[in-house]
């Protein structure tokens, strides 16, 4: 086991570190989701959405160590978070960065929120009716994706050489789980 690397808030707790990024200033509110908002476990990681005043956003998603676990960092605007109060009907859950921003938002546990922004914009969401749409668009990319790793897997395995061999051992570490999402998207399921 490797040992985590020594960060600001490594060793604090999570509400530590939650008050060291929203001191910055420039953070107008954080979301808990994933199993930090729905249960955790001793193998559960951090999963923490920061909202931002800059606008685009600087960079996406982080990792770091807090109270020694590891923590996905992700990041969006608060133009961003904004739109989703414009939002009105049905909304389409996608499985694209909005659509994810929408689930975390929706489910997750805000624990910081400068101006009430957030909890608006969660409450906006769980009234409105939802609808997981996949367009045609990602229907194809997964479908061509799914036939892409397939020929060369194919193409691998029937390979000789031994380092087409382990290429193929690699390849099904993470094309297996590939598969079933490429499944789901395909068929236009949740």
């Amino acid at each position: 086991m490797f040992e985590p690397l020594d960060s600001p808030v490594s060793k604090m707790s999570l509400g530590e570190a939650l008050d060291v990024f929203y001191g910055s200033g420039r953070v107008a509110g954080i979301a808990l989701f994933g199993t930090t908002a729905s249960g955790m476990n001793e193998a559960s990681d951090y999963d923490i959405l920061v909202v931002v005043d800059a606008d685009p956003v600087p960079i996406r998603s982080g990792v770091t160590w807090i109270a020694d676990r590891l923590a996905d960092l992700v990041f969006a605007s608060t133009p961003e978070i904004e739109t989703f109060l414009n939002r009105s009907g049905t909304i389409q859950l996608t499985d694209d960065w909005r659509g994810r921003q929408i689930a975390w938002l929706t489910a997750g546990d805000i624990v910081r929120d400068r101006d009430g922004l957030m909890s608006r914009v969660q409450q906006h969401l769980r009234q409105s009716p939802q609808r997981f749409d996949v367009p045609s668009r990602e229907r194809y990319a997964r479908w061509d994706h799914a036939n892409y790793n397939l020929a060369q897997s194919t193409r691998y395995a029937k390979s000789s050489d031994h380092l087409y061999q382990e290429a193929f051992e690699l390849r099904m570490t993470y094309q297996l789980a590939d598969a079933m999402v490429d499944y789901f998207r395909v068929r236009g399921l949740d």
